[in-house]
């Protein structure tokens, strides 16, 4: 059995390889990760959240949505307001099939700033876009309404808001 100090390091070294040309490389590198699963995806989260190369937060959000494991989310959350809009997809289509998990991050994100960022009301629109949960659906559709295009910006923190009141009081 490997240390932690030795794993930690294997995580690291594949990671970086995120980084090369070789696309070939990048997705053994993918697939090692995935096998080595929860211990990389703190690894994972902090590429996806610093690296300023988008192809490295390309492959750290398709790694963590193959490795699913819910300690991402927060992280997939930001990561809707990526300026790759393809880490961005990536990110709502991780969080879709999150469900329910995933709302508590999304919906507070949405309060705190729907209202200013049209990239994450288009990712949690995304993410949200087919959910459907018995006892949620009438407030699921109000919110999707408010996070739609065209859509009045201020609209969306007020439907999150009753969507999140409904989840706590369960």
């Amino acid at each position: 059995m490997k240390d932690a100090g030795q794993e930690a390091g294997k995580v690291k070294s594949l990671i970086g390889q995120f980084s090369g040309k070789d696309g070939n490389l990048r997705a053994r590198s993918r697939a090692e990760l995935v096998k080595i699963g929860g211990p990389a995806v703190p690894g994972l989260c902090a590429a996806l959240r610093t690296s300023p190369e988008e192809q490295v937060r390309w492959e750290a959000a398709k790694t963590l949505a193959e490795i699913e494991d819910p300690r991402a989310i927060s992280f997939m959350v930001r990561a809707l307001k990526d300026p790759d809009e393809d880490v961005a997809w990536i990110a709502a289509e991780f969080l879709r099939g999150s469900g329910k998990a995933a709302w508590p991050a999304l919906l507070a994100a949405v309060l705190k700033c729907g209202p200013k960022s049209f990239a994450l009301r288009k990712g949690a629109h995304h993410a949200l876009w087919e959910q459907r949960v018995p006892g949620y659906n009438k407030l699921l559709a109000a919110l999707r309404r408010a996070l739609a295009p065209g859509a009045p910006p201020e609209s969306a923190p007020e439907a999150a808001y009753k969507l999140l009141e409904k989840l706590r009081a369960e």
